[in-house]
């Protein structure tokens, strides 16, 4: 461990040093001159006083040091070291006088001989002898090779000291903190493995620039063996920077304390507010302020006027019962003073209990404020402790439960059947059995969701024909009847497909009426019905200005389905941007994971993986993978589709396939993704019995749509290309093409074309599907139909043109994502005498749908805005589509589009 040398406290005193050189060369010279230096306890003085004393004797000066006890008088000092008499001096002139005369002349002759340099150390302010003599002596010293330095602990410009400046052969020094370079210096010298630029930084703001605090600091450093801070500038051992406040705070004034504990408790500095919770005037509080920004306890302009960690020191001072009475003080002053109750309710929430009506009223407004931004978890806490106080307000206990939903989904349920029970008005009750029923199915448990919605249902007053009002409450309970109906793999699709039928979608366009045709549409979808109607409902459901996270990911979906997916896109950007702007996590949470889902659809893997992996992170951080298990299964597909088996199965293992045995959606989600996984490790075999189990549950629950989760498909192709078994094939396309009879899109026509194709080698129905997949944005299906025409071409031995589609195969599904089929291509491609080629324009494979039909309209010179307009998406869309494609194109810009695109039509 490196030792210290040298003087350390004198690093950064570089301009005090020099002040004093230059003052006792001229007083060398025969102008006598007294400097008082001014300085916190442990800022250097006495340290100072060697050094000049030093420079001093180096230079041939009569140093003189008196040194005076606790109760003496520094004059006495200077006195028994000139001329030893053993007398008391006292105050009074009579008997003072003489001394005075004593001294000077004693110094007088001393200095004919050689210069003097008289140092004082720690002269006290109340020692009215020696203020005297400093008097007397500045009054008659002119002439005399005399320099006298005397330091003191002083922080009030009114010191008896300061007087003394009005004498012309008198400075009086401060002594500042230590500059942060100076910090560094000492650290970098005094620590064996130095100091990192962000440690210096933790240790100035510790120690104030104070140089004996940073001494001690560094002491506890090289005893703890360890760093004080982390890079972010959280300090790793809290007793350091406790013991480093404490210290400070008890150099300070027992006012300034006081300013200190009041700034710590409210958090900011207005005098208005700090100085009737410190005891003082409002104008007295800047010039402690000022104390404390000087010892780094205050940052002046600031939002935050003190470090988290300084403010907890400081409020360690002060015993409990004070501080809740200091905070219940800065609650009524807040209140008094017209902040508002979100400002309020930070020192509420600080007490053990906040039982007080009045403190119960400010949290109620705290919460709404709170749920006005979006911050559900600080609404609960707000109602969760606005209820200590007023057990029986019945609406903060409903708007809780309410809150609840979005944090605390089980919790929800129990309060919500609990205000369901003690409220009597129909409309509240219609509203708690909506909410709890969206939170048992978030928690898995739709069933136990039906109960208070059924019994709400029949209490509604548009059961027994209401107004416009009660129809739009109708048309919101069956909206949730219908979520959790399809949510429970018991009833789902099928009892959802019957209830659906009888419902009377009312007129207007209410939030209300657009959940309940997103469910209609959702369901419709769901049971393989009529393609133009669900398209249509879905697309009133995302026509209004509302949105949430639970029909407009279900109607956003249906057009999916049905192959609008630029309209599903621009559903989901609407609604992120109105969550964000909310701060409302759980919603955003559950929209990236329905836009990872879409993308998946259209193979842009990448962005699929980014919004996947955004989800889950939230999940993660608020603790809500185990009731929101479709986010990790939806990262776990996308793992399996980019070739990480290892990761995907990883997530699925987390979630297991129990826990989602209740759900409708997530159970066959989690089979088709435990079949990719397989897939991605060349497990053809195990990925064909997850496929059929996947259908299987499909199927139970009355799901009859070809394109929602494409099992099938993927069975098929699996089973021709891959193994080789004809009769698993025949199964899965009979299955699809039931489905994609009564579910009739273009995409689904497709896929019933390539299988057939795939499973009987016909060239004409593969090159069929592989244009019919060009032109649609789920262009990831085509590289399975050129895969599929490489094959029959090398079966058939026409090399030339095997290897033309088998090389687009590949790099389609470089571009896609459906790599675990890639060896197979590639064997094939070996098999007829190929190689993969790089062609000029083969970067345009890698744009998605989405970005291809964004591109091609500003190649031809449309605006973004006449684009937007062109394809119904939003501005910010296509600004999107545009930056994803010059990445992937390799070029910079607009002007470069053209050249790209004509590259690749000649190419093509």
């Amino acid at each position: 461990m490196r030792r210290r040398t040298g003087s350390v406290r004198l690093l950064g005193r570089d301009p005090v040093l020099t002040t004093l050189a230059q003052l006792a060369h001229s007083a060398r010279r025969g102008s006598a001159h007294c400097v008082i230096v001014r300085g916190r306890r442990g800022s250097g003085k006495t340290a100072l006083l060697h050094e000049v004393a030093e420079h001093a004797t180096r230079s041939g000066d009569l140093v003189l040091t008196p040194e005076a006890g606790a109760d003496q008088s520094a004059l006495w000092a200077i006195s028994e070291l000139l001329e030893p008499t053993g007398a008391r001096i006292g105050g009074a002139a009579a008997t003072l006088y003489p001394v005075l005369r004593r001294v000077h002349r004693t110094l007088a002759r001393l200095t004919a001989a050689k210069a003097a340099c008289l140092l004082l150390d720690d002269l006290r302010t109340d020692d009215e002898a020696t203020l005297s003599w400093f008097d007397f002596t500045l009054r008659r010293s002119e002439g005399l090779p005399l320099f006298i330095v005397a330091t003191t602990v002083s922080d009030s410009s009114e010191s008896p000291l300061v007087n003394l400046a009005v004498h012309a052969n008198c400075t009086v020094l401060d002594l500042p903190p230590l500059p942060l370079s100076a910090t560094a210096a000492i650290m970098a010298r005094d620590l064996e493995a130095g100091a990192e630029p962000w440690q210096a930084e933790v240790c100035h703001r510790l120690s104030a620039g104070n140089p004996g605090a940073l001494v001690s600091l560094l002491d506890r450093l090289r005893e703890r063996r360890g760093a004080v801070a982390s890079p972010d500038g959280g300090v790793l051992d809290p007793e350091l920077v406790t013991t480093s406040v404490i210290s400070r705070l008890g150099a300070l004034s027992d006012r300034t304390r006081a300013v200190a504990t009041a700034v710590a408790v409210l958090g900011r500095t207005d005098p208005d507010l700090v100085g009737p919770l410190a005891g003082l005037a409002p104008s007295a509080v800047p010039g402690d302020l000022h104390a404390l920004c000087r010892d780094h306890l205050h940052r002046h302009d600031q939002p935050e006027p003190l470090w988290e960690s300084t403010r907890a020191a400081i409020l360690s001072t002060v015993p409990t019962p004070e501080l809740t009475a200091l905070r219940t003080r800065a609650a009524m002053l807040l209140l008094d003073n017209g902040r508002p109750a979100d400002e309020v309710a930070e020192q509420l929430l600080a007490l053990d209990r906040a039982d007080q009506p009045w403190m119960s009223q400010v949290l109620v407004g705290a919460a709404a404020a709170a749920s006005a931004r979006g911050d559900a978890a600080t609404a609960v806490h707000c109602l969760t402790r606005a209820l200590e106080g007023d057990p029986a307000n019945l609406p903060a206990r409903t708007t809780l439960a309410m809150r609840q939903t979005r944090t605390d989904p089980v919790a929800a349920m129990a309060s919500l059947a609990e205000v369901f029970e003690r409220s009597a008005d129909p409309v509240l009750r219609a509203r708690i059995a909506v909410a709890h029923a969206l939170a048992a199915r978030t928690c898995g448990q739709p069933l136990r969701g039906r109960g208070l919605l059924l019994c709400a249902t029949t209490e509604s007053p548009a059961s027994s024909g209401g107004h416009h009002g009660d129809e739009d409450l109708r048309a919101l309970l069956d909206a949730a009847l219908l979520a959790v109906t399809l949510a429970d793999p018991a009833t789902a699709t099928t009892a959802a497909a019957r209830h659906a039928a009888g419902i009377r979608v009312p007129e207007g366009r209410t939030a209300s009426r657009q959940c309940l045709l997103a469910m209609i549409a959702d369901t419709t979808m769901r049971i393989g019905g009529d393609v133009a109607e669900a398209v249509q409902l879905a697309r009133q459901a995302v026509a209004g200005d509302s949105v949430d996270d639970w029909s407009t990911p279900a109607a956003a979906e249906v057009l999916r389905c049905a192959g609008r997916f630029d309209e599903a896109e621009a559903a989901l950007d609407r609604a992120v941007s109105r969550f964000t702007a909310e701060e409302d996590e759980l919603g955003l949470c559950r929209l990236f994971q329905s836009r990872a889902r879409g993308l998946v659809a259209t193979g842009s893997l990448t962005e699929a993986e980014s919004e996947a992996r955004t989800a889950f992170a939230i999940a993660e951080r608020n603790s809500w993978l185990s009731h929101e298990p479709g986010i990790a299964i939806t990262l776990a597909l996308v793992n399996s589709k980019l070739g990480r088996p290892l990761e995907a199965q990883a997530l699925l293992d987390d979630v297991g396939r129990a826990s989602v045995s209740g759900r409708t959606t997530e159970h066959h989600e989690f089979l088709h993704a435990s079949a990719w996984a397989a897939i991605a490790r060349n497990d053809w075999c195990a990925a064909i019995d997850a496929l059929f189990e996947c259908g299987r549950v499909m199927t139970g629950s009355g799901i009859s749509n070809p394109v929602l989760v494409p099992w099938w498909v993927e069975a098929a192709i699996i089973s021709a290309l891959l193994v080789g078994r004809c009769e698993p094939a025949d199964e899965a396309l009979e299955a699809g093409r039931t489905m994609a009879r009564r579910w009739h899109t273009p995409e689904s026509a497709a896929l019933v074309t390539m299988v057939e194709g795939v499973i009987n080698s016909d060239i004409a129905l593969l090159a069929d599907a592989s244009r019919s997949f060009s032109g649609l944005p789920t262009r990831q299906w085509q590289a399975f139909s050129e895969l599929g025409l490489g094959r029959v071409h090398v079966m058939a031995g026409q090399n030339v043109a095997a290897r033309s589609h088998l090389r687009k195969a590949i790099s389609l599904m470089l571009s896609n994502g459906t790599s675990p089929c890639i060896d197979e291509a590639r064997r094939l491609l070996h098999l007829a005498g190929g190689r993969m080629r790089v062609r000029p324009g083969a970067a345009h494979d890698v744009l998605s749908a989405s970005e291809r039909r964004v591109v091609d309209l500003a190649a031809a010179g449309a605006t973004n805005r006449e684009i937007a307009n062109a394809l119904y998406v939003s501005l910010r869309t296509v600004e999107i589509h545009l930056t994803k494609a010059y990445r992937k194109l390799g070029i910079s810009g607009r002007s470069q589009l053209r050249a790209a695109c004509t590259i690749e039509a000649r190419s093509g």
